[in-house]
């Protein structure tokens, strides 16, 4: 069974696990950082399908932009620069930043009914017993006023001037948004904020939109601040969010990996104290991710980027069938390679069968990710399992060079279950 035939045998299967590993990156890699991917793939739920439209639909689209600066020609005209390169960017459907129109469409929905929807001050003076003195003197006072030349011309159709104190407590009510020149404008700590609203024309959770949106973004930030120094630009979207959160996931998998092989190697170099140890200990490890990745692509068409963060994690498991078999060619003064696997055969087959079942129980949830997940963690570990026992026997065919002098921990630990077989009852 543990053979030169069977180990050639493996090995064969694990090159071509290899082989199909690389051609499923190069040609079908799909990095997913959508939460919702996780979700259960029943589109017959009303929850699922309401929270897949919302990050999918308009909502999940929707990017905010603010340009502020301390003076108002540069804030004017940084807005309107950014409003034009983003209506002609293919990154974005539709833009809206010019508001101009939008007061007259504002005016014709709602200056009809001007009698109908009364402001709640006009209507608070109408209900006093001098309500009509009160608004005379209102009148009075407006038209006295030096920017009265703005709304004379409404004296025809509304001699009581009921539409612009609607405008204007409907205005305080809502919030500090004006609109100045045409631009949706907000002041804040001494800068003039213009308001930019925009629907982009991409998912924002594909991998490759949220890199070509944050390199455009960075080139317009860098261009308009050289252009109008002390400007202050913000954005705000889900492809940002989604684009963040992929990167710090990037960054969480390569601190995991390298912490975890840098303990792995102290720990090998330490106790068993050779180069050949830690490149077998290495070996199960990058053979069995690499090729849970190819599979993975292969049934899913993706790999969420949570699936790949957990595979980091199988550095500890997959590290335990090597270091059985290592803690037993560091002591042996007689060495027997086959004869030590075959011992710890059955030990490690129940190790790894309960391992696997543990993992593929996650397989039958309705969760997409958990069954990602439990896909690549049992192919992994199979795949290091694998790989222990059946080409380890080969490749450590002669004794550990230091086996004559045993560890101080190792004999401490002897003395210590000694004493416990002695004393147990």
């Amino acid at each position: 069974m543990l053979g030169t035939r069977s180990a050639l045998a493996w090995c064969a299967v694990v090159v071509a696990l290899c082989g199909f590993s690389f051609y499923q990156v190069a040609y079908h890699w799909k990095l997913q950082t959508d939460v919702l991917t996780l979700l259960p793939g029943n589109e017959s739920d009303p929850a699922t399908q309401s929270l897949r439209q919302i990050a999918s639909g308009s909502l999940g689209r929707t990017a905010l932009f603010l340009v502020g600066h301390p003076q108002d020609s540069p804030a004017d005209a940084a807005t309107r620069a950014l409003g034009t390169w983003l209506a002609a960017s293919p990154l974005v459907a539709t833009v809206q930043w010019d508001h101009s129109r939008t007061q007259h469409a504002f005016f014709d929905l709602y200056f009809p009914f001007r009698y109908h929807i009364v402001s709640p001050s006009i209507r608070h003076q109408l209900t006093t017993p001098d309500g009509p003195r009160a608004l005379v003197e209102r009148l009075t006072r407006i038209l006295y006023q030096p920017t009265s030349s703005l709304i004379t011309r409404l004296l025809a159709e509304d001699p009581l001037l009921f539409f612009p104190a609607l405008t204007q407590d409907w205005g305080q009510r809502a919030s500090q948004l004006h609109i100045q020149d045409g631009l949706l404008s907000v002041r804040h700590e001494g800068h003039l904020y213009h308001v930019i609203t925009a629907q982009l024309a991409m998912d924002p959770f594909a991998t490759d939109a949220q890199e070509q949106f944050d390199a455009q973004w960075d080139t317009w930030v860098s261009t308009l601040q050289q252009t109008w120094p002390g400007l202050d630009v913000s954005c705000t979207s889900v492809v940002r969010f989604a684009g963040a959160t992929q990167k710090t996931i990037t960054r969480d998998i390569a601190l995991i990996s390298m912490g975890s092989i840098l303990g792995v190697t102290l720990l090998i170099m330490g106790t068993f104290q050779t180069w050949k140890h830690l490149v077998l200990a290495l070996a199960p490890i990058v053979l069995g991710i690499w090729s849970a990745v190819g599979i993975t692509l292969w049934l899913f068409g993706s790999l969420h980027a949570l699936t790949l963060s957990f595979g980091a994690s199988l550095v500890g498991i997959c590290d335990d069938y090597s270091f059985h078999y290592f803690a037993y060619h560091r002591v042996a003064i007689r060495w027997c390679a086959q004869k030590t696997m075959r011992h710890l055969l059955p030990a490690l087959s129940l190790g790894a069968l309960t391992t696997i079942l543990s993992f593929l129980g996650l397989a039958f949830t309705p969760l997409v990710g958990l069954q990602q997940i439990a896909v690549f963690a049992s192919c992994g570990i199979l795949v290091s399992f694998g790989t222990v026992v059946f080409c380890f026997p080969h490749l450590l065919k002669e004794a550990h060079p230091r086996a004559q002098h045993s560890p101080a921990l190792y004999l401490g630990a002897t003395r210590m279950f000694a004493l416990w077989n002695r004393f147990r009852k």
